[in-house]
């Protein structure tokens, strides 16, 4: 008898088990399914481009059926930016659980494409909203600015760059006000497209640093621009779970505040107490220690998710480099930091990935060669 109801007991943890995996898998499931309204029957496979945050872009197919009919599914826990690409490229914005379906034209391309584009299913007000968006840029959208940014970057000084970068933020502002009295578009979508302008700007304004030529050239480059001449890299804050939606070039964004906004401004205070620079510019002297860094990234992004996003991409990339020495020093530091349960297992798991590549050579050799291909 004691037997049988351990069991039972064991089947219905077991069962429990089942169903709350399968639960999560439900809530974290995305649908993308749609029809290519006239298209090539020598042409029958369309992409999806998948942009997952610390993950190299994933791309997967599927077959078009005689009628056009596709379908993807995917998981994911958080938001996430993906592009159809069949002979031209579209956006598809997804949260977990969403089941979105998508009818457009197979001979069209962008722009001409987008007035072919219908979105229904769960999120259809949003992806409709960045259909409009993204007609209007194409359409509408003039610059304010009459000279490239390649001229700019090489004929303006610090000033007068940040006169040109406030010309083109303008621009956008401009744009962002019409697209809402035109469209009314959903929060989700117009912070979308804030977003992705943001990036352009902030794009121009760290080009500035590899492309303009300075006149002593003697001079490393950062000791020439001030480190205020990143501020505007806090624009896009502050950041929370629907800036996800973003994912294709929130990576970026991560990358640009972390070494023009955090570390230059780590490094203007400790080169300014140890060797006497100028208020507000970086010396040449300065090393890039990791204790510096980790300072840096902590006391100049205020923004928590911010913040922890940045952690785990600096320690990912000394796992790829399989270096672990950096994170096993300030483990208990990083720990504290990183709240969020899914950005908790990204590092755990990859932490765990490169144990195991640095216990078995073969595997690492493995792994460094395919990340040098």
């Amino acid at each position: 008898m004691i037997r049988k109801l351990i069991i039972l007991q064991i089947i219905a943890i077991l069962l429990l088990a089942f169903k709350t995996a399968t639960s999560r898998n439900d809530e974290q499931q995305i649908i993308i399914s749609g029809q290519v309204l006239d298209f090539n029957p020598q042409k029958d496979k369309i992409e999806l481009h998948i942009y997952r945050v610390f993950n190299d872009k994933e791309i997967v197919d599927a077959h078009l059926d005689s009628a056009g009919n596709f379908r993807f599914k995917f998981e994911s826990p958080i938001p996430l930016e993906t592009e159809l690409f069949y002979e031209s490229s579209l956006t598809v914005l997804t949260h977990p659980g969403d089941s979105i379906f998508v009818r457009f034209n197979g001979h069209q391309k962008v722009p001409d494409l987008l007035n072919t584009v219908s979105f229904s299913g769960h999120s259809a007000k949003l992806n409709n909203d960045i259909v409009a968006f993204k007609k209007m840029l194409y359409s509408n959208y003039v610059p304010l600015n009459k000279i490239s940014q390649s001229q700019a970057i090489m004929q303006f000084d610090v000033p007068n760059y940040e006169l040109y970068i406030d010309t083109l933020q303008l621009g956008f502002d401009n744009f962002l006000n019409a697209f809402t009295k035109q469209v009314t578009p959903c929060t989700e979508a117009l912070n979308w497209g804030e977003f992705y302008l943001n990036q352009i700007t902030s794009d121009a304004l760290v080009s500035y640093y590899s492309g303009h030529q300075f006149p002593d050239a003697s001079q490393p480059v950062h000791s020439s621009i001030p480190v205020s001449f990143y501020d505007r890299l806090s624009d896009s804050t502050p950041i929370d779970f629907s800036t996800f939606l973003n994912s294709k070039s929130l990576p970026r964004y991560i990358d640009k505040y972390w070494h023009f906004y955090t570390i230059y401004n780590a490094l203007a205070d400790e080169s300014y107490k140890q060797n006497n620079t100028q208020p507000g510019y970086i010396s040449q002297t300065v090393m890039f220690s990791d204790s510096l860094v980790n300072a840096g990234i902590i006391k100049y992004t205020p923004d928590k998710l911010l913040l922890q996003l940045i952690l785990i991409e600096k320690e990912l990339r000394n796992f790829e480099r399989l270096h672990i020495e950096s994170y096993e020093k300030n483990k208990e530091m990083i720990n504290q930091q990183i709240v969020e349960p899914f950005l908790k297992d990204i590092l755990k798991n990859n932490y765990t990935q490169t144990l195991k590549k640095l216990n078995n050579p073969q595997i690492a050799s493995n792994a460094i060669l395919k990340k040098s291909k």
